[in-house]
């Protein structure tokens, strides 16, 4: 082995740690989400069984997914500004990493400036663009942009090979139609 093999290998080895070190990362920050899941599941079953004993007597409604999954459950009210927007869906996975990304304060501030009745679908797209900057950290919703459009060029590009292949295939076949026909003249 000469020195630029050597070289070569440790750069893949350094490489595969890389790789390695962000996975095992990764694999913590989803057990971590995980457990903060399930911890959410319980208590937002908890709060369902402790206001469904209260029956009509109870003093508060039930409280938006995003006020539970702050702790704010208490003050989540007819004020809330994520009340139009959401009740009680089960996205908590998708809120916990919109507050990662953006922070719940600017989410906020953004659903204020927001027309209430398009707050559902701002809430939606961020969430959708919080998971693709989950998924792709660098280049985020823009990637899968790049992504869409290349993959719309290469079907584009086959498309045209295609097309061209069939009109080769039909002047062939027209040619032997023809070659008989001029062979019995």
């Amino acid at each position: 082995m000469n020195r630029l093999d050597i070289m070569e290998l440790e750069a893949a080895i350094a490489t595969k740690e890389a790789a390695l070190a962000k996975r095992k990362a990764t694999e913590t920050a989803l057990a971590q989400s995980k457990a903060t899941l399930t911890y959410l599941e319980k208590e937002s079953k908890d709060h369902d069984e402790h206001y469904s004993k209260l029956g009509d007597q109870k003093m508060n409604p039930v409280p938006c997914l995003y006020c539970l999954v702050r702790g704010k459950a208490r003050e989540c009210g007819a004020t809330c500004i994520f009340r139009p927007a959401v009740v009680r869906s089960p996205k908590v996975e998708e809120y916990i990493h919109m507050t990662k990304l953006y922070g719940h304060g600017k989410i906020k501030k953004w659903l204020k400036t927001c027309v209430p009745e398009r707050r559902a679908e701002f809430l939606e797209c961020l969430s959708k663009e919080a998971q693709l900057r989950i998924l792709d950290p660098i280049r985020g919703a823009g990637g899968q942009v790049l992504q869409d459009d290349a993959k719309r060029a290469n079907m584009q590009r086959q498309l045209e090979t295609i097309a061209s292949q069939q009109a080769m295939i039909a002047s062939l076949q027209a040619e032997n139609h023809r070659s008989p026909e001029c062979q019995d003249h």
